[in-house]
């Protein structure tokens, strides 16, 4: 009898300990990502993945890896199926990503290695990629100033006006950013002949690339994000460096002009 009842004490105490240990299972994440968690069996996979999904006011990768693809640390799927996204922090509202299916649950004492492992040979491949969409990006913009300065040329002269600065802007971000010039910008004394073109080249989700030009000479670049502080950065450090170029071209006029370069080839 004493022996039936230390029995079922022993079960009434062990049987809670063996009830949590059937219902998780531990799932191994990349180190420095994300911390090493358990979590339920049944958020691992999710059958019904969408091909695509627009980015919503509020949306994190790992909320949106969560909610559609069942599994939070896939996040960095996503992130290396979407090469747009050069920063994790970073996504935008109305951007849109392409969605990666998860595997099928492996076997008990298979490693979700494939899952989770982000290799050198993937940074490699990532970076490549990058790099050929801006030389492309350049190459684009490169045609398209070189298409409007054939333009221009093929134009009726106008009368000049001297000094203007001109928005060739096409987003808020270019918008906000020729503002900021306009606003903050003192032409400095003496300086003639010339006009500012302030240009921009949108990215999407990425932010716009932002070109200033005087005359026919581009002397800034930078891109921006939808960041005001950041482009009231940029555009002051486009101002000094628009008022150093302008005073450097006068200085070296004037010296010019007072010497005799007749015959030297020179200008």
């Amino acid at each position: 009898m004493k022996r039936v009842i230390i029995i079922t004490l022993l079960f009434l105490l062990l049987a809670p300990l063996l009830s949590i240990a059937q219902k998780t299972v531990t799932v191994t994440v990349i180190p420095g990502d994300v911390p090493d968690r358990d979590i339920p069996e049944g958020n691992v996979l999710e059958s019904d993945v969408p091909e695509s999904y627009i980015i919503k006011d509020g949306d994190t990768l790992w909320e949106i890896a969560e909610r559609l693809l069942g599994n939070p640390f896939a996040w960095t799927l996503i992130r290396d199926n979407n090469i747009s996204i050069e920063d994790p922090h970073w996504i935008y509202p109305g951007s849109k990503l392409i969605l990666k299916r998860l595997p099928e649950k492996p076997a008990e004492d298979e490693p979700l290695e494939d899952i989770t492992q982000d290799t050198e040979k993937n940074k490699e491949e990532r970076i490549a990629k990058t790099q050929k969409f801006l030389e492309s990006l350049f190459g684009e913009v490169e045609k398209e100033v070189e298409q409007e300065k054939k333009t221009q040329e093929q134009r009726e002269p106008a009368l000049e006006i001297d000094g203007l600065i001109i928005n060739e802007t096409k987003t808020k971000i270019g918008e906000d950013f020729y503002n900021f010039f306009y606003n903050l910008w003192a032409a400095p004394d003496g300086v003639e002949n010339y006009t500012i073109y302030i240009v921009e080249k949108p990215l999407g989700a990425m932010g716009s690339w932002i070109w200033i030009k005087v005359n026919d000479t581009f002397v800034y670049r930078n891109r921006h994000k939808p960041n005001d502080f950041e482009i009231e950065t940029g555009a002051k450090h486009g101002i000094t460096i628009v008022g150093q170029y302008l005073f450097r071209r006068e200085n070296d006029e004037r010296q010019l002009s007072g010497q005799d370069m007749s015959g030297t080839g020179i200008y």
